[in-house]
């Protein structure tokens, strides 16, 4: 289904209908950024932070095209597709539209995009923009009343304020006059001024609508006045509305996937998730610490399909296409049809392969569950097996840290360090009798730590504070995720 500005309500309310089913969700993006198909000064050897820190300079290109699919279950080896892909145009004017050549591949209207492209903004965005049309104080302001701010006028502004307020009393009190009076055009402090002093003292005024730099106010009776604000009230709201856009449907399936424990399906995704959260929830904060924890407190449940076809079928540089072709026989078992009246284009079948495959891994995702370090109540797998030193976080589990590298020498220094920090910490873990293990895999080194069985948590913490003061080199990679699932422990425990 291609939705524009034109259906998109309609979309939205049918994957409501279909998200209250619980089904599996899988989505991929487009990317407005030229930047995307360049180098970037990728290196072979990038950490994940560094990884973010070049994508974090691109965080203001936005989206404009996102593909969603949700699989609905038919049977216990059947299930029907109902792929989504939405035309996204952002309506901020700061955006860069500058396309980069790799997106004519995804099959794109463009004239329906740039004029029926459906916009949207993120949570801060909103709210400055309801901010705007309720005339709010910003958050860091106080809001002043009349005589505050006539006060900080000089004298020749508060005569002409004086000049306007005896003309709107003289068209109050004189039954005759026109049934509007117009304010003289101002500069925008002074229509302030004017704004509070009729929210203060006139509630038996309507302001109405008029051109740039002007105010005109009807007289009304309380109940027309009441019923005005009504109405007004509701205006604004579908302003915001409409300026939300599709985060409005992203904030339903994060809802979905928070509630329910389904894992969103995503392929190669780190740029795209930074995309995804700076486009919907927030600008990225500098800090890649501060993104993954924002990124888990989102999104808790995140499957890269990517990363699930290195560590079970050792392909690493395939798209899932391409896979699903190599390995026809492997894909009998689960049948996935497409709904009636769908029409494929190459970025609704990308998200439909993500999800054929991750059906096909259910029994080697059980039968590897130790490898995959998956957690049977939080899906949290990592975002990329080509990005290195990657956290993950596991309900029950304080850490779990993979480093991987292509580069044996950086390798090398990555297992010194972090041998180190292992050697400080276990004498700790085995006198509280906690499960603490690390063990090498593939180029991996993982380190997982399970602090649900701790008694002394002061003591556990106080431990990890010292040999957070050593200031081993890789030590900044993952202790602020270490002791922030502690104290996210330490607060369940207390409730409990």
């Amino acid at each position: 289904m291609e939705v524009t500005i034109k259906n998109y309500k309609e979309a939205h309310e049918k994957i409501e209908n279909l998200l209250s089913k619980q089904e599996i969700i899988s989505i991929s993006f487009g990317a407005l950024s030229s930047k995307q198909s360049e180098n970037n000064g990728y290196k072979s050897f990038d950490y994940p932070f560094d990884l973010y820190f070049k994508n974090f300079r691109f965080s203001k290109y936005g989206l404009i095209q996102t593909g969603i699919t949700i699989l609905e279950k038919i049977n216990q080896f059947q299930y029907k597709a109902h792929p989504f892909i939405f035309y996204l145009f952002p309506n901020d004017e700061q955006s860069q539209i500058t396309l980069s050549s790799d997106l004519f591949d995804l099959d794109i209207n463009w004239n329906k995009w740039m004029a029926e492209g459906i916009h949207f903004k993120n949570r801060e965005q909103l709210d400055k923009f309801r901010q705007h049309i309720y005339n709010l104080p910003k958050a860091d302001q106080k809001k002043e009343n009349f005589q505050e701010m006539f006060s900080k006028l000089d004298d020749i502004r508060q005569e002409q304020v004086k000049v306007q307020l005896n003309k709107l009393k003289e068209f109050i009190d004189n039954d005759k006059s026109e049934s509007e009076f117009n304010f003289d055009s101002a500069y925008s402090n002074i229509r302030r001024i004017y704004y509070t002093y009729l929210e203060e003292f006139h509630q038996d005024l309507i302001i109405l609508k008029s051109g740039q730099g002007n105010i005109s106010v009807k007289k009304c009776s309380v109940e027309e006045k009441q019923q005005y604000d009504i109405q007004l009230n509701q205006e604004r709201e579908e302003k915001v509305e409409e300026q939300r856009g599709i985060s409005k449907t992203f904030d339903l399936i994060f809802k979905h996937c928070q509630t329910n424990k389904i894992p969103l399906l995503v392929f190669n995704s780190l740029y795209e998730l930074s995309q995804l959260i700076s486009n919907t929830v927030c600008f990225l904060p500098r800090s890649f610490l501060e993104f993954k924890q924002l990124l888990t407190n989102t999104i808790p449940s995140i499957v890269d399909i990517k990363y699930t076809m290195f560590s079970l079928h050792n392909q690493r540089n395939m798209e899932p296409s391409a896979f699903i072709n190599k390995n026809q026989l492997q894909f009998v078992k689960h049948q996935v049809d497409l709904a009636e009246g769908v029409v494929l284009n190459s970025l609704a079948q990308k998200t439909i392969d993500i999800a054929k495959i991750w059906l096909n891994d259910q029994q080697k995702i059980a039968n590897h569950q130790n490898k995959l370090f998956f957690d049977k109540s939080n899906w949290i797998i990592s975002l990329n097996p080509d990005h290195k030193d990657i956290v993950l976080i596991p309900e029950n589990k304080a850490l779990l840290t993979i480093v991987s590298t292509e580069n044996q020498k950086t390798m090398n220094q990555k297992r010194y360090s972090i041998q180190k920090i292992f050697q400080e910490l276990t004498k700790f873990h085995k006198k509280q009798g906690a499960y603490y293990q690390k063990s090498e895999t593939q180029g991996m080194i993982i380190i997982s730590v399970d602090i649900t069985k701790i008694n002394d948590l002061e003591g556990y913490k106080k431990n990890l504070t010292k040999i957070k003061d050593a200031k081993f080199d890789d030590y900044e990679a993952f202790y602020p995720i270490l002791l922030n699932q502690f104290e996210d422990q330490n607060k369940q425990g207390e409730k409990q």
